[in-house]
């Protein structure tokens, strides 16, 4: 852990390529954005969200809180969520059938 003096005040901070270097990967395709939502009810539902809607779920975190980030970085962000599909994961109370859900959701 990079920062054990600061648990205290921050987040911990813990750098894994330090410590597996042959596990990283460079890149990961993304196939599909999953906007997740706990509903309380029994079943798990996917339903299509727009790339309007995945951009207001994914700027604030991805974009907002990073110093240095503007408008092209923004502009990246928008044609990325016009080009994945986007999914709200509706999440119900009956675990097993989650992962089979999400599944659902990839392309083919």
């Amino acid at each position: 852990m990079s920062n054990p003096a600061e648990l205290a005040k921050e987040k911990a901070l813990l750098y894994i390529h330090d410590h597996m270097p042959d596990r990283m990967v460079a890149e990961v395709p993304v196939r599909v954005i999953l906007l997740p939502r706990v509903t309380g009810l029994p079943e798990t539902r996917l339903r299509p969200a727009s790339p309007t809607v995945a951009l207001r779920a994914l700027a604030p975190s991805s974009l907002f809180q990073l110093p240095g980030t503007g408008r092209s970085e923004f502009l990246v962000l928008a044609d990325f969520v016009k080009r994945v599909p986007s999914f709200h994961l509706e999440l119900g109370t009956d675990l097993d059938k989650i992962p089979d859900t999400i599944f659902e959701a990839f392309p083919r």
